[in-house]
C-alpha cells in the first residue's frame, strides 16, 4: 500500500512538471541560479563545498551541500 501510494505521488508530480513545461511556464530564478553556481564551483573549479549557502534572515543558518552534490549526476 505505501509503494502504490509513493508511486501515485511520484505519477502525479512528473505530470505536473510535464504540464508546466509544455506551456513554456519555466521559472529560472535567483535560487536556481544561485545553486547553479555552486554546482559550477563544485565541478569545474573543483572547490569543495562542506557548508551550504547562507539561510535568508540569519546567516548563522545553513543550507546542507548534498543538493549542489546531487546536481553534478546529470
Amino acid at each position: 500500500m505505501t509503494k502504490l501510494a509513493l508511486a501515485l505521488i511520484f505519477l502525479l508530480g512528473i505530470t505536473l512538471r510535464l504540464v508546466n513545461i509544455q506551456d513554456n511556464n519555466i521559472v529560472f530564478d535567483f535560487d536556481q541560479i544561485e545553486d547553479q553556481f555552486y554546482t559550477y564551483k563544485l565541478a569545474v573549479d573543483r572547490d569543495p563545498l562542506i557548508i551550504g549557502r547562507a539561510v535568508y534572515g540569519d546567516a548563522r543558518l545553513h543550507h546542507g551541500v548534498f543538493y549542489y552534490y546531487y546536481n553534478l549526476i546529470p
